[in-house]
């Protein structure tokens, strides 16, 4: 007797947050944006979110950075009510299939998310931590050995998907294009 093995309906939500980068660890940081793909089991970008957050208090070369002025930020949510939108859109992915897991490129935003969403006392905590993780940029280099180390991700994506990140430094924007590498490499 044959039976059907049918493959469980999984979700990888690629997350990249835009944030001031202070140089050690300790400094202080406010995340600015943040963006999520959600790509299912064969790699299809199946939906997505995006969210400026407004900052504690604007910093000059940030703002420049991500070529974004403070109005670009008017009726965007404090950093508690944007992590749980976040929230939201997480536990949706959770209702939609089997198994969830998500990545960044590098641990930095993982690190950022843990420590903020603690600071903010979200209820029920920050919803990726149900989640398996996995650092793309770390699980990338170990399977494309004609890589750099830990390319960038504009490195990664360009000189391997052959796709151009028309707005880098935009959190959904290198989400989608995290999103390219993933479902390339790291499946």
């Amino acid at each position: 007797m044959l039976t059907k093995t049918i493959r469980p309906l999984s979700r990888t939500l690629c997350v990249d947050l835009e944030f001031t980068f202070g140089k050690k660890n300790t400094d202080r940081v406010d995340i600015y944006e943040i963006g999520i793909v959600a790509i299912d089991e064969y790699g299809k970008e199946v939906d997505s979110f995006q969210t400026h957050v407004l900052p504690d208090s604007f910093c000059g070369n940030t703002l420049e950075f991500l070529s974004l002025t403070e109005k670009d930020f008017v009726g965007a949510p404090d950093l508690k009510t944007a992590l749980i939108s976040m929230n939201d859109f997480v536990e949706k992915q959770f209702k939609s299939v089997d198994r969830v897991n998500w990545c960044s490129w590098g641990d930095r935003d993982k690190q950022i998310l843990s420590n903020k969403a603690g600071r903010v006392s979200i209820t029920n905590g920050h919803k990726l931590t149900r989640s398996p993780y996995f650092d793309a940029q770390l699980k990338f280099s170990q399977r494309v050995p004609r890589s750099s180390y830990r390319p960038s991700l504009r490195e990664a994506v360009e000189d391997f998907c052959g796709t151009y990140i028309e707005n880098h430094h935009s959190a959904l924007d290198d989400a989608r294009a995290l999103s390219k590498v993933v479902s390339r490499y790291c499946y």
